[in-house]
């Protein structure tokens, strides 16, 4: 009896089954493509879109606020995406704009009921930026990777839209820490800029507060590789410029940035650098008197029908005049 009861289900269940795969499998994957297709296309996406929007503004009390006009599902990778994102807050000087936002979650977090995936924006700053991270509380960690940035729009978005700065951003970083901030977080960055091109008046000149009025110069390419620790910021590498361009500046140093999470701020600390510029003529006329009256003598080296070179340390703190050797 029981044999003919397995055999009875492996009839009516299971050769249909056997049947249908080895016999019509292309009629098959056209009826899951086509049920996939059609459950996205009709899918009121605008309806759920809008009710997400006012939750997460809800949620946040609308700092930052945040608009899209569209929202539906991206294939490639697979996750949420939203047309024309908008974040605006009164912390903001401008507001943020990306054409594009994709979501996508981290498969081996959701399996282990953690918080994590990647978000892509095309279009913010006038470049993209992907972020991605997890979070296993109370501990968290970040990757970011950006390119072609634009310098101006990032200096509008700062608030100094009347500095117009022009050039190209790209590079990538890491960060680890804890959401208790019983020590600061940790990571590091690294990061190009391309022609990048100096405003025609610069509004001040740190330390003497003047206005400083350049000459027209492009330096085609500049890099850095920077840490932060404990606190503070590691400069192990900033270079400016390359031997063609008007100016060539190599940085190294440290500079003590701690982070308030009470009041959401960093507060600048001592920094100390070792500074080596060297400038061509049209841009050591301009400049040179300046370093001049703030560095000790033997600082400036001239170069034979080329400029000057300057090699000297600064050591202050924020609000103090610096030290100079």
């Amino acid at each position: 009896m029981i044999e003919n009861f397995a055999q009875l289900i492996l009839k009516i269940f299971v050769h249909p089954i056997i049947y249908v795969l080895t016999h019509h499998k292309f009629k098959l994957f056209f009826f899951i493509f086509s049920f996939i297709f059609f459950s996205i296309a009709l899918f009121p996406f605008s309806e759920v879109s809008e009710s997400i929007l006012a939750q997460v503004n809800k949620a946040t009390n609308s700092k930052p606020r945040v608009d899209a006009s569209d929202l539906g599902i991206s294939l490639f990778p697979f996750g949420l995406k939203l047309q024309n994102l908008n974040l605006s807050s009164p912390e903001f000087k401008e507001d943020l704009f990306a054409s594009k936002l994709v979501m996508t979650p981290n498969v081996l977090d959701l399996i282990k009921r953690q918080p994590g995936g990647q978000l892509k924006a095309v279009d913010l700053l006038g470049g993209d930026v992907k972020l991605s991270g997890s979070l296993k509380e109370p501990d968290f960690e970040g990757q970011v990777e950006f390119e072609n940035l634009s310098l101006y729009e990032i200096a509008k978005f700062a608030g100094q839209a009347g500095i117009k700065i022009q050039g190209r951003l790209s590079g990538k970083g890491d960060t680890q820490g804890n959401l208790k901030f019983t020590k600061q977080p940790e990571g590091q960055l690294d990061f190009n800029i391309l022609d990048l091109k100096l405003p025609a008046l610069i509004p001040s000149m740190p330390p003497l507060g003047l206005p400083l009025n350049l000459p027209p110069g492009v330096i085609s390419k500049s890099t850095g590789e920077l840490n932060f620790k404990e606190g503070k910021i590691n400069i192990t590498k900033l270079n400016l410029g390359l031997e063609k361009d008007p100016i060539q500046l190599k940085l190294t140093g440290t500079v003590e940035a701690r982070f308030n999470p009470r009041s959401k701020n960093i507060y600048w600390g001592k920094y100390d650098l070792a500074v080596d510029l060297k400038m061509k003529n049209d841009f050591e006329k301009i400049i040179g008197p300046i370093l001049q009256t703030v560095l000790p003598q033997g600082k400036r080296q001239a170069i034979l029908n080329s400029g000057a070179r300057y090699n000297f340390k600064v050591t202050g703190y924020p609000n103090k005049d610096p030290q100079f050797r």
